[in-house]
């Protein structure tokens, strides 16, 4: 088994994991408010948690399994840029309002999953480009 055969099944279980973290935010609103501190204290405010949080969740995932599926450096690098940019709103928070409850473990696993996706893409731009 290669290197990149094995990459590819963890980035499909990573992926897995997000589209299974979309599902909570999107019908569990109880347990994100006890696990991530977001309230939503209003039908629009909801409706925000399951589109905004949700919807990056499940994107993330399902452009992992992309990644993995193609084992493909474009989708592994649209991954990446998700992900970077969810990191980059959590830094703007820690220079904006400081380290509070809660704020570093999501800080670490994003960076920890931006690495992932970054060796993935690495390790998929060596093979022949897919085409368009």
């Amino acid at each position: 088994m290669t290197l990149s055969r094995i990459w590819a099944g963890l980035v499909g279980i990573v992926g897995l994991l997000s589209i299974l973290t979309a599902f909570q935010h999107w019908f569990d609103l109880n347990s994100i408010e006890l696990q991530r501190g977001i309230v939503g204290n209003s039908v629009a405010g909801k409706a925000n948690i399951r589109a905004d949080v949700g919807g990056i969740f499940l994107a993330i995932g399902i452009f992992m399994l992309l990644a993995s599926w193609k084992r493909s450096a474009h989708w592994a690098l649209a991954t990446l840029l998700l992900i970077l940019s969810a990191l980059t709103g959590r830094l703007l928070s820690l220079s904006i309002d400081g380290i509070g409850t809660g704020i570093l473990p999501p800080i670490l696993i994003e960076m920890l999953f931006a690495g992932m996706m970054a060796v993935a893409w690495r390790l998929w731009s060596e093979k022949v480009p897919e085409g368009l």
